[in-house]
């Protein structure tokens, strides 16, 4: 039994020679057969260098002149127009669309409103104060909603006149606990 075995590891060791002389020589015939087809390159066009010469045009450091003919919008009779030199209040940079009222506070008849900007930070505001990013100014706070009359542009270098509201924003009710029926 022992030499039966043997023989047959023997013959299947003398199976696994190294004898890869057909797959080499597949292999070197390909590589034979192959050919690389590459067109040749466009000749590069030599680069013509051209002078500045700032007599030609304006200097990129001084800025340009209006345009002849351009109609200044404050030149316009009986057009709408913003304060000119106005200081710009810290809620005038602040899109009314990212502010939220929060609530009121109230003493001896002065009504203000609790504004939350997009930043997470608390604002106190009343009546005549400026906010948004169109000339808004508050004309009413009530305990439910501001009024803001705002200016803005018509495109043809005009504003006009529009009216808005921040209402109040309360937080979401919290669903009370469901009990099974008998107490808790």
């Amino acid at each position: 039994m022992r030499i039966a075995v043997l023989l047959l590891i023997s013959l299947t060791l003398s199976a696994c020679f190294d004898n890869s002389d057909d797959i080499r020589f597949f292999m070197q015939e390909v590589q034979q057969q192959a050919v690389a087809k590459i067109p040749p390159l466009k000749p590069v066009n030599a680069f013509v260098h051209q002078p500045y010469q700032s007599e030609q045009g304006r200097s990129p450091f001084v800025m340009p002149e209006p345009v002849q003919g351009a109609q200044s919008s404050q030149s316009r009779a009986g057009c709408l127009q913003p304060e000119p030199g106005q200081t710009k209040q810290p809620l005038e940079l602040v899109a009314l669309d990212t502010l939220t009222m929060k609530g009121t506070l109230g003493a001896n008849g002065q009504l203000w409103a609790l504004l939350l900007d997009g930043s997470q930070k608390l604002h106190r505001v009343t009546a005549g104060d400026k906010l948004g990013l169109f000339y808004g100014e508050i004309s009413r706070v009530r305990p439910d909603k501001i009024q803001i009359r705002e200016l803005v542009p018509d495109g043809s270098g005009c504003f006009i006149r529009r009216e808005t509201e921040l209402q109040l924003q309360l937080p979401a009710a919290q669903p009370e606990p469901q009990t099974n029926g008998r107490g808790a």
